[in-house]
């Protein structure tokens, strides 16, 4: 998982910013069985929009958190697939979304991941 770190400084005579914060999306799996492929989904990200009190010349800390890695596996042990890293502006934070499972559990061979939280927005 990678993600990128910077911040964003206020400009003069703003008091407020609308933000969208996105959690990165979990990584995607194949499993091989059977002589062909089974592709699975991770989950998306939280997803967070909202308006904050900011002030002029003040500097904030945004990260940006990547999508989760890809697994692939032809075994019954299975794979996991990483889950996407977490977003945030200053205090406000989305968690990413889970990775995707190639492991065989039953007659399953595998499953999606959950998304992160239904969208908030105030």
């Amino acid at each position: 998982m990678q993600f990128e770190q910077g911040t964003w400084t206020c400009p003069a005579g703003v008091t407020t910013a609308r933000v969208a914060v996105a959690g990165g999306g979990g990584g995607s799996g194949t499993r091989y069985v059977l002589g062909g492929k089974i592709y699975f989904k991770g989950g998306s990200g939280e997803l967070i929009t909202t308006t904050v009190d900011v002030i002029p010349y003040t500097a904030y800390n945004i990260t940006v958190g990547g999508g989760g890695t890809y697994a692939t596996t032809s075994s019954n042990t299975g794979a996991y697939a990483g889950d996407g890293g977490p977003s945030s502006f200053g205090s406000i934070s989305a968690r990413g979304g889970g990775g995707a499972t190639t492991k065989k559990s039953g007659t399953s061979y595998g499953s999606g991941a959950s998304g992160g939280s239904a969208e908030k927005e105030n």
